[in-house]
């Protein structure tokens, strides 16, 4: 808890059920880490590189993740009201030979924060609840939004990409 790790070097470490709240992995290399149930609330991570990193069932709520570069699965992860300002969450084409690569936010609970996506989300799997974000100005271009919940988000009017996003018919909106 409030641990000073930025910078630091974690590539392919196991984090696995750590608790990290308040922690600083401002700038931070997180590449491949195994992390589990991790507890990240209020944790800054701007500009860490998190890339093919395990986030099942981790709590990022609170936490700051502008500039990171995130692109993993994080299957029933926590991340509400989460600053994603900048965030690359989208295909990373550097790394296709490897598999197509994208975050995997299919069951992530993003209620309640705003999205601002660096490039649009491609290939991304569609944050499953996004109840009450702000989506002002969010590409959600090529983003997969099969059964997506979007009751309450502002900036609808300004939502970027959604005639190009995949499944928009299956996300459930309130209207």
């Amino acid at each position: 808890m409030r641990t000073n790790l930025a910078k630091a070097q974690l590539s392919s470490a196991t984090l696995t059920e750590a608790v990290a709240t308040d922690a600083d992995f401002t700038a931070a290399n997180l590449d491949v880490a195994v992390a589990y149930r991790v507890d990240l609330r209020r944790a800054v991570l701007r500009d860490a590189s998190i890339f093919a990193v395990i986030l099942y069932d981790a709590d990022l709520s609170d936490a700051d993740l502008s500039g990171a570069r995130l692109i993993g699965p994080m299957n029933n992860a926590k991340a509400r009201r989460a600053k994603l300002h900048q965030a690359n969450l989208g295909v990373d084409p550097g790394n296709q030979g490897m598999g197509i690569m994208r975050v995997d936010a299919s069951s992530v609970d993003f209620s309640g924060r705003r999205l601002d996506w660096r490039e649009p989300a491609q290939g991304a799997a569609g944050p499953r609840d996004l109840t009450g974000a702000d989506l002002t100005d969010a590409d959600v271009t090529g983003a997969d939004l099969t059964g997506a919940i979007l009751k309450g988000i502002r900036g609808r009017d300004r939502l970027r990409g959604l005639d190009k996003a995949l499944h928009v018919d299956q996300a459930i909106f309130n209207d």
